[in-house]
């Protein structure tokens, strides 16, 4: 069998028809689909095995106890039987031609890794960030250092969960897996690392997945948990470092200054701005609980910077010189950008 294409699922049977429909209706069937409920509470199992049991595609449902999406990806992982694996989430889809369009690019070629373009979307289908407006790429092959420095140093590129397919044997072989227990950056630091590994990436100029921006995701809301995207981060930075690689090395360090510190901001933004106080020393104080030392840690780095890049550096200077002052000039540019979108309306 050519794919197997992993779905680990909790609680998303208003979304899981449209994710299957994309995999049902392939112009090529040569593909198993395995869905890992993760003890989901509502409908979702049951409207998985209502739309697969009268498709004509070989699928496996397996249900489990919560453990989260990196234990339910790590188990459908070890259920499969393709030569290759996607992990495709149960709120996101692909082209009808995916399948295909991939099996055509192998000719005599068995690459670790695949990839493609991929366009985020609202619930509504509606295209928010169209990949190739974004990233201008062609389809071509390289190595994974490389595909490393095209997305982390010279950002031409951006591989995401449901864009990327991995030799099984490459996997297995490498001992990788996705962290348990990680809820924030697992997706990126699984990426990374197969890339460190990977002799030969496959880029296809083509959208073939859609990422599904849903209102009610981690990304729209408070959630002090995603910081542990730092922690992902990290180990990703020690795992590319202890490479003999001299490249990798460089990528890893750049990718400690640049990627670290900027989703640690990213990150201070989006929980300063959806928490109902935008109070900074209550923001601080809820990280220092819940991750000890990581403040602390990220001010030290941020004392180590030595970007070239002046509008990053200018806002770590402020940020040192006072996160009070930074933050009210924050929320001022909240405001403004508030005010702004309902003039636009």
């Amino acid at each position: 069998m050519f794919l197997s294409i992993i779905i680990p699922t909790y609680n998303v049977e208003n979304y899981i028809h449209v994710t299957l429909n994309s995999l049902i209706n392939q112009s090529d069937k040569d593909f198993e689909i395995i869905v890992v409920d993760d003890g989901s509470t509502d409908n979702t199992y049951n409207k998985v095995k209502d739309l697969l049991q009268t498709s004509d595609i070989y699928y496996r449902i397996i249900k489990k106890e919560n453990g989260g999406v990196s234990s339910a990806r790590n188990r459908g992982l070890f259920e499969a039987s393709g030569d290759y694996v996607l992990f495709l989430d149960g709120d996101d889809y692909v082209s009808s031609d995916l399948v295909i369009t991939i099996k055509n690019k192998l000719e005599d070629r068995t690459p670790d890794i695949f990839c493609w373009g991929f366009n985020t979307v609202s619930e509504d289908k509606t295209i928010l960030i169209d990949y190739f407006n974004k990233y201008i790429h062609y389809s071509c092959s390289m190595t994974g250092v490389e595909a490393l420095r095209k997305i982390i140093i010279n950002k031409t590129m951006w591989i995401w969960t449901g864009s990327a397919a991995y030799r099984k044997d490459f996997l297995i072989e490498n001992r990788l897996s996705y962290t348990e227990g990680c809820t924030s950056g697992e997706d990126h630091e699984f990426t990374y690392k197969a890339l460190s590994k990977a002799s030969s990436v496959i880029f296809i100029d083509k959208v073939l997945s859609y990422y599904l921006q849903r209102k009610g995701s981690i990304t729209n809301r408070y959630n002090i948990k995603r910081f542990d995207a730092i922690g992902a981060m990290t180990r990703t930075y020690e795992y590319i470092y202890d490479s003999s690689d001299n490249d990798l090395k460089e990528i890893a360090e750049y990718f400690k200054m640049e990627s670290i510190l900027a989703n640690y901001f990213y990150n201070l933004h989006s929980c300063f701005y959806h928490s109902k106080t935008k109070n900074a020393n209550t923001l601080f104080k809820e990280i220092d609980k819940k991750y000890p030392g990581l403040n602390k840690e990220m001010i030290e780095l941020m004392k180590a910077y030595k970007g070239e890049d002046k509008k990053f550096f200018l806002k770590i200077k402020l940020f040192l010189f006072s996160p009070q002052i930074y933050f009210c000039i924050l929320d001022l540019k909240h405001k403004i950008m508030n005010i702004k979108k309902g003039i636009a309306r």
